[in-house]
């Protein structure tokens, strides 16, 4: 009851639930499994609350205690939501640790689909820090798992991470490419993100047309909060400035940038915001859906400025 309320609930009732636990629990034995099981509602309690670095010990303690009851399958998902909450603080080679120690519990033990989701991972977290090749040699090893299961979301999860991998390389023709074949399939993604990163991607190669009729079609999409839809404004006027620019019209080019600069200055310093309902709409930590505002803003604000020295 604990975990249901962290993650669908109230973050007080949980709370309540885990004082009552402890109680409960008190100068008792408490097997490993129930040992994970608490862990794991008190993690969640403290990912609700925004309190991702205070969620790191019961996650490893969570994860530990799986691997001695030999399951695997409960530890790595531990050892990824704290890769994802050492993400959200922008700790990211703490959180490509925490990967790294989750990889040998998933494939190595048969567990294809965990073994997709941790080199998914990776790939997010190597591009976020400049190791593109290492992100693209596990993007391969990914590929070859969603094979083996030839499970559509999955393979889908394959076309996500490689056109991240092809943004991080200023790929545009083919990160356009990679996110159509990921709209295309049932890929624990948001659809209405993946139009709007393929328009980004098809405005800055040029293709205006084909952006806006992209930016069309996000409008049809139905939204989830794992879409985070209070950033789709400011993405969406991002891309109508990269047309304009690319049209030679820099007032309106500048005009919906400014736009998108303000969108993202009212989100700035909420990295992690909307965790949990990520996590329950895509079905596993919301490592590769995480969303830097500040990151954006500052993109954005490059944009603008590439954008005011051409016209000068």
């Amino acid at each position: 009851m604990a975990w249901a309320e962290a993650v669908a609930g109230g973050a007080a009732a949980a709370e309540e639930l885990l004082v009552a636990v402890d109680a409960l629990t008190q100068r008792k034995p408490v097997g490993d499994l129930l040992a994970h099981d608490i862990s794991v509602a008190r993690a969640h309690t403290l990912l609700r609350a925004g309190r991702f670095a205070d969620s790191y010990a019961p996650l490893i303690a969570a994860a530990a205690a799986a691997n001695r009851a030999g399951r695997p399958d409960l530890a790595f998902p531990s050892l990824l939501n704290a890769a994802s909450a050492a993400a959200c603080l922008g700790a990211f080679d703490r959180a490509l640790d925490f990967i790294d120690r989750g990889v040998p519990l998933a494939a190595p033990n048969g567990l294809l689909r965990l073994g997709v989701y941790a080199h998914s991972a990776q790939v997010s977290v190597l591009c976020r820090l400049g190791r593109v090749g290492e992100a693209a040699a596990s993007c391969d090893q990914e590929a070859v798992l969603a094979e083996r299961l030839s499970l559509t979301d999955l393979v889908g999860l394959v076309h996500h991470d490689r056109a991240t991998i092809a943004r991080a390389t200023g790929d545009w023709e083919r990160a356009a490419g990679e996110r159509a074949a990921v709209i295309g399939m049932n890929a624990p993604v948001g659809r209405a993100l993946a139009r709007l990163y393929r328009a980004d991607a098809l405005a800055r190669a040029g293709r205006t047309a084909d952006a806006e009729a992209e930016l069309r079609a996000v409008t049809q999409e139905p939204v989830s909060p794992a879409d985070f839809p209070d950033t789709l404004v400011a993405r969406m006027s991002a891309v109508q400035g990269l047309i304009a620019a690319r049209r030679n019209d820099p007032e309106l080019a500048r005009r919906r940038l400014s736009e998108a600069v303000r969108g993202w200055q009212r989100r700035a310093g909420h990295t992690g915001q909307g965790y949990v309902a990520a996590l329950i709409d895509l079905g596993r930590p919301p490592l590769t859906a995480l969303v830097e505002p500040d990151r954006e803003l500052a993109a954005v604000t490059a944009d603008l400025r590439s954008i005011d020295a051409d016209v000068r």
